[in-house]
């Protein structure tokens, strides 16, 4: 029997303050426990990579499906492997620019979710003081998306999302206008010298993943949600708490996040959205610098603005090839 099957059985049967505690056992399994034994065991660029994987693995499970976010995590790792070699710079802009464009090529089978939250791993790593310890780095990347999943697939993730139809036969229009966007928000970010610039990758990676949802009813559920978190854990940036500060929150938000799962699409969308956004800045004091990041989420909004207005024009005149009979629907 489907796991999603069990899970809606027995979730019914349940009563609220079992769910919570089930949620909450399941969160310091797979969250708490490993990042501190990373932190513990290696240091703290293992915890952040676990972190991140945690995140991408948790958040591509519920935009694309578990088992496509279970199959780019191997991606994550290596991408994130990558980065922890180059760190952050042009290389980066360049890791950035490949996780669009895969993506892109995405979008029609619903996987651009997954292969945009296996980004996260990339997206806001650290270099690495060697090459050994970026491969280590890439391995509890690779353990963090493992449980991510293991996670969203508990509370009910389904094993594929279906994409939207009318992009099917214009994959390679939204590689290339995923890729300019990831790479074209990164380089700016790198040619401002931001130095929480990641956070550009960061908004479009949220709000992209959200506008690229296939289901009618879902879709404005998942932009609204999270566009509206994005906008209140901006504001947050500027209060003058530790890292592990907004660790802290951001678990607390992943329980009635994962609670409202099944009940309310739109609120747990905000829950979830704002959770990872805080999970993934947990990494450092997101206190400092807020001013950076309020501009480098700013400049993502721009770029997904133009985005829209040239996706709009292009798709004035391409012919329509859309098949419904095309692709997953499972």
């Amino acid at each position: 029997m489907p796991m999603t099957m069990s899970t809606d059985a027995t979730s019914t049967r349940r009563p609220l303050w079992q769910r919570v505690a089930i949620i909450v056992t399941v969160l310091l399994l797979g969250v708490v426990i490993p990042t501190a034994t990373a932190s513990i065991a290696v240091g703290p660029l293992a915890a952040t990579a676990t972190i991140l994987g945690i995140a991408g693995g948790l958040a591509g499970s519920i935009g694309g499906g578990w088992r496509r976010a279970l199959a780019c995590a191997p991606l994550a790792a290596i991408l994130g492997t990558a980065v922890a070699i180059v760190g952050y710079g042009w290389g980066w802009v360049v890791v950035m620019g490949l996780v669009g464009v895969l993506a892109g090529f995405g979008v029609p089978s619903g996987a651009l979710p997954a292969i945009l939250f296996a980004g996260f791993v990339p997206m806001a790593m650290t270099q690495a003081s060697g090459v050994l310890a970026a491969v280590f780095v890439g391995c509890f990347a690779l353990l963090g998306c493992v449980l991510g999943v293991v996670m969203a697939r508990r509370m009910g993730a389904r094993a594929k999302v279906p994409g939207p139809d009318f992009w099917r036969g214009h994959e390679g229009l939204a590689a290339l206008l995923a890729g300019a966007a990831m790479a074209g928000g990164s380089a700016v970010a790198v040619a401002m010298g931001l130095p929480h610039g990641y956070w550009v990758p960061l908004t479009l990676i949220i709000v992209v993943a959200a506008l690229s949802q296939g289901d009618k009813k879902k879709g404005p559920q998942r932009l609204v949600g999270s566009v509206g978190a994005m906008i209140i854990t901006i504001p947050l940036s500027f209060l003058p708490l530790p890292g592990w500060a907004f660790y802290v929150v951001a678990l607390l938000l992943l329980v009635p996040a994962l609670v409202m799962y099944k009940k309310n699409y739109g609120i747990y969308a905000f829950l979830e959205s704002a959770a990872v956004v805080l999970l993934v800045s947990s990494r450092q004091d997101i206190g400092s610098n807020a001013d950076a990041r309020a501009i480098a989420a700013v400049i993502a909004v721009a770029i997904i603005s133009a985005l829209a207005l040239v996706a709009r024009a292009v798709f004035a005149w391409l012919p329509d090839v859309t098949d419904p009979a095309v692709g997953d629907r499972d």
